[in-house]
């Protein structure tokens, strides 16, 4: 019985297709041109806030700037990167 449950209860995994991965990684290749493009103040505290996972305050600490300008430098290079990826892939990157 026990078996005959877990077989019920079991989902099948979802593979991402060969076409989807491959448009996942163009994405990911686009983001990372138009993170390159972005004037190198936004491109620092973004690679410092995603990739190295720093908070604001470490941030600002780190590049002897205020809080402030660091948030600011944030919004304004995420808001170019939304606007890029609307301009070329329109609202379908938001699912990605």
């Amino acid at each position: 019985r026990r078996a005959k449950r877990e077989r019920a209860a079991a989902h099948e995994e979802a593979v991402p297709s060969a076409h989807a991965i491959a448009e996942r990684m163009d994405l990911e290749s686009e983001i990372a041109r138009a993170v390159a493009a972005l004037p190198e103040t936004q491109r620092v505290v973004l690679f410092m806030r995603f990739w190295e996972q720093a908070p604001p305050r470490v941030i600002a600490r780190r590049l002897e700037v205020p809080v402030e300008t660091v948030r600011t430098r944030l919004k304004r290079a995420l808001t170019a990167l939304r606007e890029k990826l609307e301009r070329t892939r329109g609202s379908e990157w938001k699912l990605a």
